[in-house]
Protein backbone atom coordinates (compact mmCIF):
# COMPACT_ATOMS: atom_id res chain seq x y z
CA UNK A 1 0.00 0.00 0.00
CA UNK A 2 2.72 2.80 0.71
CA UNK A 3 4.59 1.81 -2.35
CA UNK A 4 1.51 2.19 -4.32
CA UNK A 5 1.30 5.66 -2.77
CA UNK A 6 5.04 6.57 -3.16
CA UNK A 7 4.92 5.09 -6.69
CA UNK A 8 1.72 7.85 -7.70
CA UNK A 9 3.86 10.73 -5.59
CA UNK A 10 6.74 10.39 -7.05
CA UNK A 11 4.90 9.96 -10.86
CA UNK A 12 3.03 13.02 -10.51
CA UNK A 13 5.84 14.70 -9.64
CA UNK A 14 7.48 13.87 -13.14
CA UNK A 15 10.46 12.15 -11.11
CA UNK A 16 12.39 9.01 -13.34
CA UNK A 17 10.96 5.84 -11.54
CA UNK A 18 13.21 2.74 -12.39
CA UNK A 19 12.61 -0.39 -11.16
CA UNK A 20 14.39 -3.79 -12.15
CA UNK A 21 13.03 -7.17 -11.90
CA UNK A 22 13.82 -10.85 -12.88
CA UNK A 23 10.62 -10.78 -15.11
CA UNK A 24 7.95 -8.43 -16.36
CA UNK A 25 5.00 -7.14 -14.51
CA UNK A 26 2.93 -9.14 -15.71
CA UNK A 27 4.54 -11.79 -14.86
CA UNK A 28 5.08 -11.24 -11.14
CA UNK A 29 3.52 -13.68 -8.84
CA UNK A 30 0.94 -11.63 -6.10
CA UNK A 31 1.67 -8.10 -7.19
CA UNK A 32 -1.42 -6.30 -6.65
CA UNK A 33 -3.43 -5.35 -10.34
CA UNK A 34 -2.94 -1.37 -10.05
CA UNK A 35 0.47 -2.04 -9.35
CA UNK A 36 0.95 -4.20 -12.58
CA UNK A 37 -0.74 -1.12 -14.29
CA UNK A 38 1.25 1.26 -13.28
CA UNK A 39 4.32 -0.39 -14.08
CA UNK A 40 3.77 -1.13 -17.79
CA UNK A 41 3.25 2.33 -17.78
CA UNK A 42 6.74 2.74 -18.59
CA UNK A 43 9.16 1.08 -21.05
CA UNK A 44 9.40 -2.37 -19.95
CA UNK A 45 12.72 -4.45 -21.43
CA UNK A 46 14.39 -7.23 -21.61
CA UNK A 47 17.99 -7.46 -21.16
CA UNK A 48 19.57 -10.32 -22.26
CA UNK A 49 23.31 -11.67 -21.46
CA UNK A 50 25.42 -10.09 -24.07
CA UNK A 51 26.07 -11.74 -27.23
CA UNK A 52 30.18 -12.10 -28.32
CA UNK A 53 30.67 -8.73 -29.79
CA UNK A 54 29.26 -7.19 -26.97
CA UNK A 55 31.07 -9.04 -24.41
CA UNK A 56 34.34 -8.42 -26.86
CA UNK A 57 33.69 -4.32 -26.67
CA UNK A 58 32.63 -4.84 -22.96
CA UNK A 59 36.45 -6.02 -22.20
CA UNK A 60 37.92 -3.31 -24.10
CA UNK A 61 35.99 -0.93 -22.58
CA UNK A 62 36.58 -2.33 -19.10
CA UNK A 63 40.76 -2.84 -19.79
CA UNK A 64 40.68 0.89 -21.44
CA UNK A 65 39.17 2.37 -18.07
CA UNK A 66 41.80 0.36 -15.72
CA UNK A 67 44.48 2.31 -18.31
CA UNK A 68 45.72 -1.51 -19.56
CA UNK A 69 46.61 -2.58 -23.44
CA UNK A 70 45.21 -5.95 -23.66
CA UNK A 71 46.47 -8.09 -26.50
CA UNK A 72 44.07 -8.96 -29.31
CA UNK A 73 43.75 -12.68 -28.79
CA UNK A 74 43.14 -12.00 -24.59
CA UNK A 75 40.48 -9.98 -25.28
CA UNK A 76 38.86 -12.39 -27.59
CA UNK A 77 39.61 -15.62 -25.21
CA UNK A 78 38.12 -13.96 -22.23
CA UNK A 79 34.76 -12.63 -24.31
CA UNK A 80 34.41 -16.48 -25.46
CA UNK A 81 35.36 -18.33 -22.09
CA UNK A 82 33.14 -15.57 -20.06
CA UNK A 83 28.98 -15.61 -21.23
CA UNK A 84 27.25 -14.49 -18.16
CA UNK A 85 27.27 -10.55 -17.25
CA UNK A 86 29.54 -7.99 -17.21
CA UNK A 87 30.77 -8.35 -13.62
CA UNK A 88 32.05 -11.23 -14.27
CA UNK A 89 34.83 -10.13 -17.28
CA UNK A 90 35.37 -7.31 -15.25
CA UNK A 91 36.74 -9.63 -12.32
CA UNK A 92 38.10 -12.22 -15.31
CA UNK A 93 40.68 -8.72 -16.26
CA UNK A 94 41.41 -8.59 -12.89
CA UNK A 95 41.87 -12.10 -12.28
CA UNK A 96 44.67 -11.52 -15.16
CA UNK A 97 46.31 -8.01 -14.58
CA UNK A 98 46.92 -9.53 -11.13
CA UNK A 99 48.33 -12.71 -11.98
CA UNK A 100 50.18 -11.14 -14.59
CA UNK A 101 51.72 -8.21 -11.67
CA UNK A 102 52.37 -10.71 -9.48
CA UNK A 103 54.49 -13.33 -11.38
CA UNK A 104 56.32 -10.15 -13.67
CA UNK A 105 54.86 -11.76 -16.55
CA UNK A 106 53.72 -9.43 -19.77
CA UNK A 107 49.66 -9.87 -20.30
CA UNK A 108 49.46 -12.97 -22.65
CA UNK A 109 46.89 -15.65 -23.81
CA UNK A 110 49.09 -18.06 -21.84
CA UNK A 111 48.60 -15.85 -18.43
CA UNK A 112 44.89 -15.23 -19.23
CA UNK A 113 44.34 -19.01 -19.78
CA UNK A 114 46.24 -19.78 -16.09
CA UNK A 115 44.09 -17.07 -14.74
CA UNK A 116 40.88 -18.42 -15.81
CA UNK A 117 41.80 -21.96 -16.30
CA UNK A 118 39.65 -23.44 -13.08
CA UNK A 119 36.41 -20.73 -13.99
CA UNK A 120 36.51 -22.34 -17.56
CA UNK A 121 36.69 -25.80 -16.67
CA UNK A 122 34.03 -25.51 -14.21
CA UNK A 123 31.75 -23.50 -16.63
CA UNK A 124 32.19 -25.54 -19.50
CA UNK A 125 31.72 -28.86 -17.58
CA UNK A 126 29.40 -30.91 -19.85
CA UNK A 127 27.20 -33.25 -17.38
CA UNK A 128 25.77 -36.07 -19.21
CA UNK A 129 23.05 -38.75 -18.67
CA UNK A 130 25.29 -40.90 -17.27
CA UNK A 131 26.06 -38.40 -14.79
CA UNK A 132 22.72 -37.97 -13.56
CA UNK A 133 22.12 -41.69 -13.73
CA UNK A 134 25.13 -42.46 -11.31
CA UNK A 135 23.91 -39.50 -8.76
CA UNK A 136 20.37 -40.73 -8.51
CA UNK A 137 21.13 -44.01 -8.38
CA UNK A 138 23.62 -43.49 -5.10
CA UNK A 139 21.75 -40.98 -3.67
CA UNK A 140 18.06 -42.78 -3.26
CA UNK A 141 19.80 -46.20 -3.44
CA UNK A 142 18.10 -47.90 -6.58
CA UNK A 143 19.88 -49.58 -9.19
CA UNK A 144 20.05 -48.81 -12.77
CA UNK A 145 17.79 -51.61 -14.19
CA UNK A 146 14.70 -50.77 -11.49
CA UNK A 147 15.14 -47.24 -13.11
CA UNK A 148 15.18 -48.43 -16.47
CA UNK A 149 12.28 -51.37 -15.47
CA UNK A 150 8.29 -50.54 -15.92
CA UNK A 151 8.12 -50.50 -12.13
CA UNK A 152 5.88 -48.27 -10.57
CA UNK A 153 6.57 -48.30 -6.58
CA UNK A 154 7.11 -45.11 -4.93
CA UNK A 155 10.16 -45.98 -3.84
CA UNK A 156 11.56 -46.16 -8.18
CA UNK A 157 9.27 -43.61 -9.73
CA UNK A 158 10.55 -40.64 -7.28
CA UNK A 159 14.00 -41.44 -8.59
CA UNK A 160 13.24 -41.68 -11.87
CA UNK A 161 11.23 -38.82 -12.36
CA UNK A 162 14.11 -37.03 -10.69
CA UNK A 163 16.31 -38.15 -13.16
CA UNK A 164 13.57 -37.18 -15.71
CA UNK A 165 13.56 -33.62 -14.23
CA UNK A 166 17.66 -33.68 -14.02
Amino acid sequence: EEFFHTFNTLYQSHRQIILSSDRSPQEIPALEERLVSRFSWGLVARIDRPCYETRVAIVRRKARLRNMELPEDVVCFVAGSIESNTRELEGAIAKITMLAQVQDRPVDLAVAEEALGSERAESRREITIEDILNVVTSRYSVRLADLQSKKRSRSIAFPRQICMYL
